[in-house]
């Protein structure tokens, strides 16, 4: 009968940093001509950037296997786990055709970064009613490949929306490691001294990132209104 071909891998994951592995495409029988197998890739994983470009396959006439390289890319982006599909295109030469099953490899690829962590910090310790917006930034740990939702929620003696404006939460975008808001005082009429507001990370979303070490700082609100004394 005609020979067909199949498809193997030398394994079903691999982690960034590791060696290739070995797509190996195998004909039934061996042909007086030369197979061209022709491979197409799908899944999570993006060829040419998550792992080099795979190339197509020769099995030489009166051979029964050829091979190709397949290689992550090992970069500093925190990306979790992907996926990559490699598959039998068309099979050219030999009369040879893509068996009816095994045209197929599924492979694992892990990152070697760490999932990211988030940690606060503003641009000054306090705020005074009459001056301007203090930057409340958050800083990712490593880059990631998707967008990190931050939230934002806030305490203290100082109220959200009366003595400073709403505080927007923060996106993170895929391929930074900073966002930032802005903290506005409201500027009152209204005595009430030194009010403390205590800004954290609400739940976090997106590159499996969690809170750090400083999830939460504390600032003080200074008024600028003195106390009409009668």
């Amino acid at each position: 009968s005609a020979p067909t071909v199949t498809l193997a891998s030398s394994a079903n994951s691999m982690t960034e940093g590791d060696s290739a592995l070995t797509l190996t495409a195998s004909l039934s029988v061996a042909t007086t001509g030369a197979v061209t197998v022709t491979l197409d890739t799908s899944g999570s994983a993006i060829e040419g950037t998550d792992y080099s470009n795979v190339s197509d396959i020769t099995i030489a006439a009166g051979a029964t296997t050829g091979t190709a390289s397949f290689t992550v890319t090992d970069d500093s982006v925190y990306e979790g786990s992907e996926a990559a599909t490699v598959t039998i295109g068309s099979v050219s030469g030999g009369s040879a055709s893509a068996a009816g099953s095994g045209t197929s490899a599924s492979i694992t690829l892990a990152d070697n970064e760490s999932a990211p962590t988030v940690n606060l910090s503003s641009s000054s310790a306090s705020v005074t009613e009459d001056g301007s917006a203090i930057t409340l930034t958050a800083t990712l740990s490593n880059i990631a490949d998707e967008a990190v939702t931050v939230p934002i929620t806030t305490s203290g003696t100082a109220t959200e929306g009366t003595d400073y404006a709403t505080i927007s939460d923060i996106t993170i975008a895929a391929g930074a490691t900073t966002g930032t808001a802005s903290i506005t005082p409201t500027d009152d009429s209204v005595s009430e001294g030194i009010e403390t507001l205590v800004v954290s990370l609400g739940t976090l979303s997106g590159a499996d990132a969690t809170a750090g070490s400083t999830s939460s700082i504390s600032l003080n609100l200074v008024d600028d209104d003195v106390p009409n004394i009668t």
